[in-house]
């Protein structure tokens, strides 16, 4: 009697132990259920995001390309669009209110480099090696002990070659980026349509010089602005711009929380046969 009890006792743990594993690999499968829907679900979000950063990018350049040439200027004034549940901000930025790497000069580089948050030791260091790159050496980078670093002749095709040519952080390329260009061919920007930071970047112009220009540019309604540059006309740093490169970019956020960015650099060509030209085309994060 007792050896049928024992064995009763023994079978009974044996069959919670039983159940106690078939209840672990039902919530196991649970979560793996969950967790893949999630993924699913999370996928479908971001393609839907992707597809209407795409179309933002279409829509803006179809935007651009209404407007005769020289009648409105595209300063990067973010405006707002809805491809069914995604909501896509589009600006569209004159690439000649940026500062060309390419053309610039040296005070303008440190300039913006110490707008984006260079010390002004590292802004001096690393503008010395975007000057270099085009086979010259500015007087005020041989100024001190050391003379600047040497650099592989050349033009830089796209701005992303400064993570390679410089030391700048993460932090300080994200700040730069969009203060900075290698399309414009021009030394000089035209300040009805650059951003603040570029305008701090330039030596002759106080802060309080910036924002009160910003102040009466923001008057006007976005876009219509299309007089002389003012009081800013000195030739060194300020120019007309001849309205030809522009970036595009679409940031599109859909309600399941889906997010995607895309950019676009296209070159006017105003002929009808072939409007214009890309030039680069980025997805960058966030």
């Amino acid at each position: 009697m007792r050896d049928r009890r024992g064995e009763r006792g023994a079978a009974l743990v044996i069959v919670l132990w039983g159940i106690a594993l078939i209840a672990t690999a039902i919530v196991a499968i649970g979560f793996t259920s969950r967790s893949e829907t999630l993924i699913g679900r999370n996928a479908i979000e971001n393609a839907r995001a992707r597809q209407a950063a795409e179309a933002g990018v279409q829509l803006a350049l179809h935007r651009l390309l209404s407007y005769p040439r020289a009648t409105r200027l595209f300063d990067g004034h973010p405006s707002s669009w809805r491809d069914g549940s995604a909501t896509v901000e589009l600006t569209i930025q004159d690439e000649e209110g940026k500062i060309d790497l390419n053309a610039a000069a040296y005070p303008l580089i440190a300039g913006v480099l110490m707008s984006a948050g260079a010390s002004q030791d590292d802004a001096r260091r690393n503008a010395c090696q975007i000057v270099a790159r085009r086979g010259l050496v500015d007087p005020q980078c041989l100024e001190g002990d050391a003379p600047p670093p040497a650099t592989a002749p050349g033009i830089l095709a796209a701005i992303e070659e400064l993570r390679r040519l410089t030391s700048l952080s993460d932090a300080l390329y994200g700040r730069l980026a969009p203060l900075v260009t290698v399309y414009s061919g021009s030394a000089a920007i035209d300040p009805r349509v650059a951003p603040r930071d570029v305008l701090l970047a330039v030596p002759i112009l106080s802060p309080g010089l910036v924002e009160s220009y910003i102040a009466r540019r923001d008057l006007q309604q976005p876009g219509t602005g299309t007089g002389g540059l003012g009081e800013l006309n000195d030739r060194r740093y300020f120019a007309i711009t001849t309205g030809r490169t522009f970036s595009i970019s679409a940031r599109a956020t859909t309600a399941g929380g889906g997010r995607h960015r895309a950019e676009m650099v296209v070159r006017l060509t105003y002929r009808p046969e072939q409007p214009y030209a890309v030039l680069a085309w980025r997805e960058p994060a966030g």
